[in-house]
């Protein structure tokens, strides 16, 4: 078997011999059929017909087509000039069959007809219609006599039909039914003996047998089986009548000796693709060749494929199904040879190969190719298999292409698709001066539409907001010549243009912020501004694959190596490009691999609305590079496609809105360009396993959530408003921590219902997590959560404490300078809420843990249920007004601002029966009398003395000390070790130390220096000491919300 190589675009391909079998004739997708002068011919004639080319035929001398407009067109061969239409259906033409002296031909249609017309005959009554199928035709074969006609459909049946009465004669029933010609699984491609017609080959796909019928009866005369016709499609005799070809919808194609009813040779497509035609070559009557189509526009050919049949092969099946020599005395291979070349033994009991080790020295890997291409090459073991794929053609080097552009070779085309306008070129076969460029923009404010003559044959173009870069490849009496159009120039001068030195020539472009770049053949990457001087040039890593451009950054995809199995080996770089600087790009991503999938080219690369590089292989699926580095798929396009040939053309995707824009091909991968088609929004969906369950549907959002609120923290530092998707992806995480955590309880999975507890982010999710594992009843899941709270805030406060004890410091030092503090700096110091105790699970567990060892003196506080005040509500303020009526017992109420954060003081009832003193003095009070008054004036005048000596007693007021935390206590015990170990360093830097030391002691230690910690608070320090302290534990976990 030789090399396959590119005919038509991806989709169904048809192709034929010319009578001489010196041309191989192929139609295809890309509605041109082409006229291959032998297999190597690398520069067909193209002939256009339409936007599509569905079937192909040759009979002397002329070209029978079946073109988009669902006609049947004749072309004569070799001029290639339109000679007429055949005739007309309402739908597409799915096959056509020419009798053996060429006066009639018959297509079969998507409109369930078949119609027969005699070419040689202008009267329209020649043309025999036949009717009776329930589903599109498949294939249609004419007898060599023009007696009868045998035709296959969609609904599963094959019939025969006699063209003297237009009436059927026989029926029978291949396969299943299927209602488009697409969504068959087989295309039942029926045949006749090409010389007498005395037998008709028919593919039975249920069965997977090949079934020859004779002539006038109908009657089954023989069988062919084998383990490689299941999903058989295809059957095409020789033209001398003795061999027949089959081909399986897997790729597997056998060729049968039919006199023996023996498999003489087996072959198998490169990549198991589906087969949509095969021909033979009429010319050659001896070693006969068989000419072959895939649906993905592959054209390949088989050579002496009856080889074994005229050498030594046994006319057995069963032997065709192992391994045997073909013709160890003169033929070019022998197999034998290979096997033991490539470590395979005999086993003499079961016959069977046994691999055995790989010699070191070198092999012909051409000799071994055509050898395995011969032979059915399957493995009895894995282990086999895998020892003969090192030995396999390696992958074909992809050639370089423009994202989002339709192939060159296509008159109408697009240069390039993107998310700011659209580049088409428009031209005509042979003349080159008569083509034109057309650009439009997505939005107007950017340019204008333009129209550009294409004079120069510009193949590649590039479109930015900011400039239009076109480049032409070199020929081999014009260098290649790079065209600039700059949208921003104000000086009347927008177009520069320049050109490459002689032998080197464009291969790729791309645009960005202020800068354009181009990537030559010589593995150079030139880049320019947007005005036209040029910046530098780099050297590629090596041969380009592709560009692409966003702001300041550039992406390139090149060859890395040679792949392995038909793996394609990309490599990829990152380069930030500095407009300010003519020499100032850097490496943002060192030169990588590209992942791609299996047997998959790269089809698309760019970079999102925000800047993220993205990519998409040939499979259809959507990848992009993570902050990390890693890559991510986000979406699998194939999903979301009907049909096996749809595909999906990428233009686009924003990550913030979660949306991919792209078109929808039907049958192709291109787009057609008139009439424009629409634009498709696809919603980002990740490639999860079990897709319909509910618990990955809240997965995927908790992991997009996630990805977009680091996505928001790059973008707010670039100057983008992300402050409402930052607030919906935040609210989108949290909601699915929580239904997942819900689920995980319901599904009595508590291992995972911890794990999710464990993403959450902050006390407030732990504690809804802990009042619903409450309320469900699961004592130990709560009391893991419970723990899980206590660590979290533990951690916390260390990295507090850590970066807050060297500005800890500092103040204790400039309360050791001054002997005094001014009161009105209290002015401007911030006063935090008091914290208000609540009912709390966590803060009850944490007093419960905590009452062996005694409760700490925060913890007694909350249990009297008194509010902490900070130290700065308990100063007093000397611009505060004093009125004459405020005793000097009672509350100074708060001013301003500081309303707002005056605590709601829970206030407990006394539990006395009795009237209190302080009910007895309100009742005075609503009832005054003249003794009254005169009482409340006596007890009233003592007031001021007693404030007076309560003055005198405290003449200064002392400095504000803070508490001496746990830390401290066990800093000032080991201060002097510290200052002899680091005299160079100052108090701040001792407290860093010390902080990071304190940090590393064990858990136990730093608890025995807090309790050390409230323990001299309650014996030393005074009530408002206490009030100033620092929050602790305890009092941070009452502040949970309910």
């Amino acid at each position: 078997m030789k090399r396959m190589k590119f005919a038509h675009v991806e989709g169904h391909t048809d192709l034929t011999y010319s009578e001489d079998g010196a041309n191989i004739i192929t139609c295809g997708a890309d509605g041109d059929y082409r006229v291959w002068k032998g297999y190597e011919d690398d520069d067909p004639e193209c002939i256009r017909v339409g936007d599509e080319a569905t079937a192909i035929a040759f009979k002397n001398k002329k070209v029978f087509v079946g073109t988009d407009m669902h006609v049947l067109q004749i072309f004569s061969h070799p001029e290639n000039q339109t000679d007429g239409i055949v005739t007309r259906f309402t739908s597409t033409i799915t096959h056509i069959s020419v009798n053996k002296d060429g006066s009639k031909v018959a297509a079969g249609s998507g409109d369930m007809t078949i119609k027969v017309k005699d070419i040689y005959s202008s009267s329209k009554a020649k043309e025999i219609v036949l009717t009776g199928h329930t589903a599109p035709i498949l294939s249609v074969s004419l007898d060599p006599k023009s007696e009868f006609l045998a035709s296959s459909s969609c609904d599963g049946t094959v019939r025969v039909w006699c063209l003297t009465t237009s009436k059927e004669l026989q029926s029978w029933r291949w396969g299943p039914a299927s209602n488009d010609f697409g969504n068959s699984p087989s295309l039942c491609r029926i045949n006749f003996e090409p010389t007498t017609g005395r037998y008709l080959a028919v593919p039975f796909f249920q069965s997977s047998t090949v079934k020859i019928l004779e002539r006038s009866s109908w009657k089954e005369v023989a069988e062919l089986v084998d383990d490689r016709l299941k999903d058989i499609s295809i059957c095409c005799w020789s033209t001398c009548g003795k061999f027949l070809a089959t081909a399986s919808k897997a790729g597997d194609i056998l060729v049968w000796d039919m006199q023996t009813k023996t498999v003489v040779n087996s072959f198998q497509h490169e990549k198991k693709t589906q087969i949509c035609n095969m021909a033979w070559n009429p010319s050659m009557t001896t070693q006969k060749e068989i000419a072959f189509c895939d649906c993905k526009g592959y054209l390949g050919l088989l050579e002496n494929v009856t080889a074994q049949a005229e050498g030594k092969a046994k006319p057995s099946a069963k032997v065709a199904n192992s391994l045997t020599d073909i013709g160890d005395d003169d033929a070019e291979i022998s197999i034998s040879q290979i096997k033991k070349d490539t470590g395979f033994t005999t086993n003499a009991e079961d016959g069977q190969d046994v691999f055995t080790g790989v010699q070191s020295y070198s092999m012909d890997f051409d000799i071994l190719d055509d050898g395995a291409s011969k032979i059915n090459s399957r493995p009895s073991s894995p282990l086999a298999g895998h020892s003969r794929r090192p030995y396999q053609s390696s992958s074909k080097k992809r050639e370089p292409f423009q994202p989002g552009s339709s192939p060159v070779h296509l008159h109408h085309r697009y240069m390039v698709w993107n998310n700011v306008g659209i580049v088409k070129c428009f031209g005509e076969e042979g003349d080159q001066s008569a083509s034109s460029i057309e650009v439009e923009f997505h939005d107007s404010s950017i340019h204008h539409g333009l129209h550009i003559p294409n004079t120069l044959g510009h193949t590649m173009a590039s479109l930015s907001s900011q400039a239009l870069l076109l480049a032409c490849p070199a020929q081999e009496d014009s260098p290649s010549r790079i065209v600039c159009v700059n949208f921003a120039a104000w000086d009347g001068h927008k177009e520069w243009a320049t050109t490459l030195p002689l032998g080197e020539g464009a291969l790729a472009l791309a645009a960005g912020d202020a800068w354009v770049a181009v990537a030559t053949s010589r593995n150079l990457l030139r880049l320019f501004s947007n005005s036209g001087l040029q910046r530098a040039m780099i050297s590629l890593p090596g041969p380009i694959l592709c560009l692409a451009g966003h702001g300041s950054k550039l992406f390139m995809a090149y060859h890395s190596s040679l792949g392995m199995f038909s793996e394609q080996s990309i490599g990829y770089a990152l380069v930030g490009i500095d407009r300010k600087s003519p020499i100032g790009y850097e490496w943002l991503a060192n030169p990588q691999t590209l992942p791609l999938g299996p047997e998959c080219d790269l089809s698309w690369a760019g970079f999102s609305d925000e800047g993220t590089l993205a990519t998409m292989d040939s499979s259809g699926l959507l990848q992009v590079q993570l902050r990390s580095g890693m890559w991510m798929p986000l979406l699998d396009t194939r999903q979301n496609v009907k049909g096996k040939s749809d595909h999906y053309f990428l233009i686009g995707l924003s990550e913030l809105e979660k949306c991919v824009r792209c078109v929808l091909c039907k049958g192709a991968r291109y787009p057609p360009t008139l009439p424009r088609p629409n634009m498709s929004l696809l919603d980002v969906r990740l490639p999860l396993c079990d897709g319909a369950n509910e618990k990955t549907q809240l997965e995927e959002a908790l992991i997009q959530s996630t990805l977009q609120i680091q996505l928001t923290g790059t973008l707010d530092q670039t100057g983008f408003d992300v402050d409402d998707p930052r607030d919906k992806a935040d609210r989108l995480s949290k909601e699915s921590l929580m239904k997942m955590f819900a689920l995980a309880c319901q599904a009595e999975r508590e291992v995972r219902a911890v794990e999710v507890a464990e993403w959450m982010p902050s006390e407030q999710l732990l504690q809804l997590a802990v009042k619903y594992a409450t309320r469900a009843r699961k004592r130990q899941l709560a009391n893991r959560l419970t723990e899980m709270a206590e660590q979290l805030v533990r951690d916390r406060e260390a990295e507090e404490t850590l970066y807050m004890e060297p500005t800890r410091s500092s103040y204790l030092s400039s309360n050791a300078s001054n002997n005094t503090i001014d009161d009105d700096r209290d002015m401007f110091i911030s006063t935090p809420p008091v914290l208000e105790i609540e009912d709390n699970p966590i803060l009850q567990a944490r007093q419960r843990k905590t009452s062996a060892f005694g409760a700490p003196a925060a913890v007694a506080v909350i249990e009297a249920g008194k509010s902490i005040r900070p130290l700065s509500q308990s100063r007093k303020n000397p611009f505060a007004k004093k009125t004459s009526d405020d005793s000097s017992s009672a509350t100074p109420s708060p001013r301003g601002l500081a309303a707002f954060d005056q605590p709601k003081v829970t206030q407990t009832k006394p539990t006395t029966t009795g009237p209190s003193k302080e009910n007895v003095k309100a009742k005075a009070t609503k009832q005054p009398t003249l003794f009254g008054m005169k009482k409340a004036a006596k007890d009233s005048s003592p007031a001021p003395a007693q404030e007076m000596s309560s003055e005198s007693q405290d003449p200064l007021p002392s400095p504000a000390q803070p508490p001496k935390t746990g830390f401290l206590l066990w800093f000032d015990q080991n201060r002097s070790q510290f200052m002899s170990d680091n005299p160079e360093c100052n108090e701040a830097e001792l407290v860093r130390l010390g902080a990071q030391k304190f940090k590393s002691l064990s858990e136990e230690e730093r608890q025995k220096y807090n309790r050390k910690r409230k323990s001299s608070g309650d014996a030393e320090q005074s009530e408002e000491t206490v009030k100033k302290t620092r929050p602790t534990l305890a009092e941070r976990l009452s502040t949970f919300e309910a």
